[in-house]
């Protein structure tokens, strides 16, 4: 498995609500990303939640 740069992701901040972070976190794992599911809706409660990319993003 080969994971994208955090640009991809930084992209996406501010734009994508929960329904499509959970989307976004569904194709990551069909391509083998290791999360379960508390994991991956830790990771979609917390994009969702960001308005600013700069906690994350250089």
């Amino acid at each position: 498995m080969e994971c994208h740069d955090v640009k991809r992701t930084c992209s996406e901040i501010g734009k994508a609500d929960a329904k499509e972070w959970k989307k976004i976190v569904d194709r990551m794992k069909e391509r083998g990303a290791k999360l379960d599911e508390a994991e991956a809706a830790k990771v979609i409660e917390y994009l969702s939640g960001l308005k600013d990319a700069k906690p994350l993003c250089p």
